[in-house]
């Protein structure tokens, strides 16, 4: 089966974005979330008036760095080869820990449980994300103004 099969009459996907196991669409009536696995499928639906936003959310690993700057600084007080090797180990994971930075958008529903919440994010906050998530917004917002 597509996720065709499960759009209501008249339901045309506005927007796509790729969920950590599945995949987010947004229509016209509501965002759907649909897993397909090899021996599942599953289809979550939540209209756009229970929805309180779509956010961006990032976390960093400014704590990879601290330690990557201990590991440099012990290779640095040894001094021999093994310290040269810990001294080069301790600078990649402190590269790694200031670089490497992860980001998505997040559909948050009033009363959503924590694995609830994990079910309603993108992988990453790439452009299709992006646009997905503001999709998102707009349609929040169109239902809150009053007629």
């Amino acid at each position: 089966m597509t996720i065709d099969n499960f759009l209501m009459r008249d339901e045309k996907i506005l927007a796509t974005a790729k969920g950590l196991n599945s995949t987010l669409y947004a229509t016209n009536k509501r965002v759907i979330r649909y897993e397909k696995g090899l021996f599942r499928e599953k289809v979550d639906s939540l209209s756009y008036s229970h929805i309180v936003a779509a956010s961006y959310e990032s976390k960093s690993y400014i704590w990879l760095a601290i330690v990557g700057i201990i590991i440099a600084i012990i290779g640095v007080g040894i001094g021999t080869i093994i310290g040269g090797l810990l001294l080069f180990i301790g600078i990649i994971i402190t590269l790694i820990g200031f670089l490497y930075k992860t980001a998505w958008y997040q559909i948050k529903a009033s009363g959503f449980t924590n694995s609830e919440l994990k079910l309603w994010r993108t992988a990453t906050a790439r452009e299709d994300a992006k646009t997905f998530a503001r999709f998102i917004q707009d349609q929040i917002s169109i239902r809150e103004t009053p007629p």
